[in-house]
């Protein structure tokens, strides 16, 4: 069964039938077949959802990486699953505005979604409802700046028992921008 969010998704199927669309962060392996365009590209940042949706359709659909690399090729429409951390949100939202031609729609899809899209779009509406979830969208309106994944990163240098670790994270990475008491450990015993 499809979470709340690709539910929601499959119930408004017609406004991804035309056009080349973007589909970010999938909970669900079949979403994008079940969506029916075949002219979907689906951008992963969770390896064990990436893994599953190669294996249940056209593994070229699908790619994976830290950011969806910005091609001359531009997308009609993008959605987002909307993720838990809102710094996560900005960036997804701002690599994602990168790959959409001007006038192109785009969508967030989740919980907390609502205000996300106003720094792109002039008007944003809510296309439907359930289960603790909303699909929000809009045009994109305003100027989009290229995308640079290391403004989102952070690096920050720890001292555990007698050495030096260099970290790099991502807004989205469990525990972004500090080492948690548990990988704390574990480092201090290796």
């Amino acid at each position: 069964m499809l979470s709340p969010a690709s539910q929601l998704l499959v119930r408004s199927a017609e406004l991804f039938n035309a056009g080349k669309w973007l589909l970010v962060n999938p909970t669900d392996a079949h979403v994008g077949q079940t969506l029916g365009n075949s002219n979907i590209t689906i951008f992963h940042q969770f390896y064990d959802i990436y893994q599953q949706s190669k294996q249940a359709a056209k593994a070229a659909q699908h790619n994976f990486a830290a950011s969806y690399a910005a091609t001359e090729q531009k997308f009609d429409g993008a959605v987002i699953y909307m993720p838990k951390s809102k710094e996560h949100a900005k960036m997804l939202l701002a690599n994602v505005a990168a790959c959409l031609k001007p006038g192109a729609t785009l969508m967030l899809v989740g919980e907390n979604a609502d205000k996300m899209l106003e720094s792109y779009c002039e008007q944003v509406n809510k296309i439907d409802s359930a289960r603790h979830c909303a699909l929000y969208g809009g045009q994109l309106t305003k100027a989009v700046k290229p995308f640079d994944l290391a403004q989102w990163q952070s690096t920050k240098t720890i001292e555990v028992a007698g050495l030096s670790y260099q970290i790099c994270s991502l807004p989205g990475v469990f525990n972004h921008g500090q080492v948690d008491n548990g990988t704390r450990i574990l480092l201090e015993n290796l």
